[in-house]
């Protein structure tokens, strides 16, 4: 069921833009350089062949060769730099969208107020993500973590 829940999220997201134009000509597209920086596969991600068929996984991260056909971008890729938080609460799962601390250091608009639809559409994608329990722990744990790298800054002043 994970690879059915991730393509129907993909799907959401193959329109969906973070800014009207296209944000990798404000920065040379350092996001998608292949220069040996990856980004993380959802679990079973790795299952769906036209992912591999534009770079290679290592240890669960997706590692491009600067070039990609975008509807078979990974999902971080997709909703870069963004990332859902996902949260269980009384009223039920809790998803926001907000920017990855990982984008920070190396992405221009990481720090910029991106096209609402955008946001909306990683949020609708990760609660997609989420109806399938694999799924679900792995943006729960990542969440948690997430938590704590912001709570890290926090305490040392960044």
């Amino acid at each position: 069921m994970s690879e059915n829940v991730i393509l129907r999220a993909k799907a959401l997201l193959s329109s969906a833009t973070p800014l009207r134009t296209d944000c990798g000509r404000l920065c040379g597209a350092r996001c998608c350089g292949g220069e040996g920086l990856g980004m993380e596969l959802l679990p079973y991600e790795d299952t769906l062949s036209p992912v591999l068929s534009f770079g290679e996984v290592k240890n669960g991260i997706f590692v491009c060769r600067g070039e990609c056909e975008r509807k078979y971008r990974p999902y971080a890729c997709m909703i870069f730099p963004l990332f859902p938080l996902v949260e269980e609460t009384e009223n039920g799962l809790c998803v926001t969208a907000v920017n990855d601390l990982r984008a920070q250091a190396f992405c221009p608009i990481a720090k910029i107020r991106l096209q609402p639809s955008f946001y909306a559409a990683v949020r609708r994608s990760a609660r997609i993500l989420c109806e399938d329990a694999s799924v679900r722990a792995y943006l729960l744990d990542k969440t948690e973590e997430y938590r704590e790298i912001e709570q890290l800054k926090r305490l040392i002043g960044r």
